[in-house]
């Protein structure tokens, strides 16, 4: 979200506004931070096609938030609550990056899409984790942009830290620009609002009205076109490309700016001269006052927009989730469902997928649906703000006794229920806690007709899970990647999908969610390597490193994985779908085909580690020459000894960690009577739109973010 061409003003007409001063200029700093920029800034420092550098971008976080610390400052985390809107250009060049991969097995540009799946989520999860102890973390409810600078007035913040030059017009703190933090130099960039109102001969009140005539994401430069035209009327034009063309900032402001000063609050005038249109007055005044701030002025102020009228659940239900998703203790995703009935997907990167993500996962959200609102209703799904349909709420499929459960017990049988899980829970609690996501995902898939899996690509996953190079970010960063290919790109992100999917129905259940973080058992890079040796016939021992721990770890994880509890045959007697045999070993095996199927049944088997002077060590493939190559893996058998720091399937964890904020919100016990934990909702009303909400009401937050691209 961005005000028409206001970067360039400020950098090339107003360079005095622009000020580098020291973070920490004085006792008691305190920064509200723009986790939207903030994390932005950090993905573009990892190579994210691959899937997700997880690791790394949770140790980028940390060491940032340790850095403010550092010098002195306080901090304060607002995250999105939804993900980036995706426009015509974004899938224009998805789209051919795509084909340029296929066809040559390498990335084609350094600014290839950078896909945001879960990204925020995970910001959120690891900054109240991880960092919680020392800093404030807010997560979004409605309305991103109108939040972030509400904070950063409601906590009286020092500054704002964001790349966005939004915050700049609104009636919020003092802008600084985050990508400009230098923590070693200890400096940073604030723009200087007060020289900016001078420099343009306005109130520092007014500029919420400039931004509007200028055009922003609430008033659109579409719709100011002709009031536009008539204020460049006798302007001079300036050459761009050989072609003649009006600059509308550096050319049009100034007048813009002759106009605004005598007609400030008369909003009927201004909307007859710039739509035509007295009646839009109330549009306008409503946008104006959304800059300015009016509605946190209110006493007791807290985001989320009040209940739709003649709500169909407790009031106090909704405020409850309301802030359980303001502290991150579960992840967005009931609000919306109770608030309008919607449920909104950004865009995947995905190359032909048989099954698309947004299909692959939607009998987990229809379950989820049925706890929520119960099973008469119906939700309407948005993907990447195109494609809309409505679908019913699904029924649980009654294979746990939730009436005979109790406590946690209750928590597991929910999330069990909505996810498909077929292990048991006996399984469940030999899983070290790290692997559980893991499984309860690949489980889903291995189960799933809708998605098309070999066996290799399963021990790819497995592989990249339990590899010796994923206890660090040194380690992973020494893995060279010189072939990308689009279906592992596509799995990633189905992956990261599901990651999505187990942490919204953790959410609804009030299990812990650190442990289901993806940054346990995944990595992009990691599942790119190890997705092109599996895909050249690597064994389950070289994929391990020869570690005969790992092997056992792998062995014992693919049986979770592919098992199908007893006390689910009635409706699954067997698999619903067939997976690819085993692959053989890229060298010659004495092996006969009986003694291969032998072992293709009995997963749990150990399997002894192939010495190093066996012939059937895994050859690695040829890997393209770097400087450096001490600090670089090329192969599963470099540089990086074995390491025994890895649990044992044998060793007794925890499924989960007790979960200090308490338990859920919501009532568990009601679906032992098959009802709902809200009222029934086939009385189901029209509900507002957050948009329609402020603009009828003359408050509460308005649409959604989007980037303003022209298609």
């Amino acid at each position: 979200m961005v005000v028409n061409g206001l970067n360039d003003f400020i950098f090339h007409k107003c360079p005095n506004s622009v000020k580098t001063i020291p973070i920490c200029g004085e006792p008691g700093t305190k920064y509200l931070v723009d986790g939207c920029s903030f994390i932005n800034t950090i993905v573009k420092q990892t190579t994210w096609v691959f899937g997700g550098q997880w690791k790394e971008i949770k140790e980028k976080i940390e060491k940032t938030v340790a850095g403010l610390l550092e010098e002195g400052c306080g901090a304060i985390f607002v995250v999105p609550h939804d993900e980036d809107k995706v426009t015509r250009a974004d899938l224009d060049q998805i789209r051919v990056g795509l084909e340029f991969i296929s066809q040559h097995n390498k990335l084609p540009t350094s600014d290839f899409y950078q896909s945001s799946v879960g990204v925020y989520v995970f910001l959120g999860q690891v900054l109240k984790h991880y960092c919680g102890d020392k800093i404030e973390v807010i997560c979004s409810v409605a309305d991103y942009e109108f939040e972030v600078a509400a904070w950063a007035k409601v906590r009286e913040c020092t500054g704002l830290l964001t790349d966005n030059m939004e915050y700049v017009v609104m009636n919020t703190a003092p802008c600084y620009l985050l990508s400009s933090l230098n923590l070693p130099a200890h400096t940073v960039t604030m723009i200087d609002r007060a020289m900016l109102t001078r420099h343009v001969g306005l109130k520092e009140g007014t500029l919420p009205l400039l931004s509007c005539l200028l055009g922003n994401a609430h008033m659109p430069p579409d719709k100011l076109k002709q009031f536009h035209r008539k204020l460049s009327s006798g302007l001079t034009t300036i050459k761009d490309g050989g072609s003649a063309k009006l600059n509308p900032v550096l050319d049009i402001l100034p007048r813009i700016c002759m106009y605004v000063r005598p007609h400030t609050a008369q909003f009927p005038m201004l909307a007859r001269t710039v739509f035509n249109d007295s009646e839009r007055a109330g549009e306008l005044e409503a946008v104006v006052g959304r800059y300015q701030l009016a509605e946190v002025e209110e006493e007791g102020w807290l985001p989320g927009g009040a209940p739709p009228e003649a709500p169909l659940y407790n009031v106090q239900v909704y405020e409850d989730v309301c802030a359980r998703q303001r502290s991150c203790t579960s992840v967005p995703f009931v609000r919306d469902l109770l608030y309008s009935y919607t449920y909104e997907q950004g865009c995947t990167v995905e190359y032909q997928p048989k099954t698309p993500s947004m299909t692959l996962y939607q009998p987990i959200r229809q379950a989820c649906y049925s706890v929520v609102l119960g099973p008469n209703a119906s939700v309407t799904e948005n993907c990447a703000g195109r494609n809309t349909q409505t679908v019913p709420c699904g029924e649980l499929r009654g294979r746990v006794d939730l009436a005979a459960a109790s406590g946690e017990e209750k928590k597991w049988g929910v999330f069990v229920e909505c996810l498909g899980v077929t292990f048991s829970a006996a399984l469940a609690a030999e899983l070290p806690t790290q692997f559980l996501g893991l499984c309860c995902i690949l489980n889903y898939w291995y189960h799933s007709e809708q998605i098309d899996l070999q066996t290799w690509e399963v021990d790819a996953l497995i592989a990249q899970a339990v590899s010796q190079y994923a206890k660090d970010v040194p380690s992973i960063q020494r893995i060279l990647v010189t072939v990308v290919n689009p279906r592992a790109i596509t799995l990633s992100a189905q992956f990261a999908r599901g990651v999505e999917a187990v942490l919204q129905t953790a959410s609804i259940t009030g299990l812990p969610l650190e442990p289901l973080l993806p940054h346990h058992y995944f990595d992009g890079r990691l599942f790119s390597f190890y997705y092109y040796l599996a895909s050249q016939g690597s064994t389950v021992e070289a994929l391990c490193d020869n570690d005969s721990e790992r092997v056992e770890l792998f062995a014992f994880l693919k049986m979770v994985i592919k098992e199908q509890n007893l006390a689910y045959k009635n409706d699954k007697k067997e698999s619903r779908r067939s997976i690819v045999p085993e692959y053989e070993s890229v060298s010659d095996s004495s092996e006969s085909e009986g003694e291969e199927e032998k072992d293709d049944e009995d997963e749990g088997v150990d399997v002894e580690p192939v010495s190093e002077d066996d012939d059937t060590v895994f050859k690695p493939p040829h890997y393209d020459v770097i400087t450096s190559h001490h600090d670089v893996i090329t192969s599963p058998h470099d540089v990086i000894p074995s390491d025994k720091e890895m649990a044992s399937p044998d060793e007794e964890v925890p499924r989960f960690r007790q979960d200090s904020t308490g338990s859920a919100v919501f009532e568990l016990a009601r679906l032992a009577m098959q009802a709902p934990l809200y009222p029934s909702a086939t009385v189901r009303t029209k509900r507002l739109s957050d948009k329609e909400n402020h603009m009828t009401n003359g408050g509460g937050p308005l649409a959604k973010r989007s980037k303003s691209v022209a298609d």
